[in-house]
C-alpha cells in the first residue's frame, strides 16, 4: 500500500493505492515528481482518493 500527496494550482489530495495497484505501477510512481499523473477512484468524504487506475500523462 502507498499514500500519496498531489496537487495542482488549485487544490491537494491524499491518495491511497492498495498494493496490487502499486506493485503494476511502482516504477510510474517512484519516477513522477513534476509531472502529470491520471488517476481515477473513489473521493471519501474527507478528500482523499482511494486510487483503482493510475497512468502518466504524457
Amino acid at each position: 500500500m502507498c499514500f500519496l500527496k498531489v496537487s495542482d494550482d488549485t487544490e491537494t489530495m491524499d491518495l491511497v493505492v492498495h498494493a496490487s495497484i502499486y506493485a503494476r505501477y511502482e516504477e510510474i510512481l517512484r519516477d513522477s515528481k513534476g509531472k502529470y499523473i491520471y488517476f481515477e477512484g473513489n473521493v471519501e468524504k474527507d478528500g482523499s482518493c482511494i486510487v483503482k487506475v493510475l497512468r502518466m500523462k504524457r
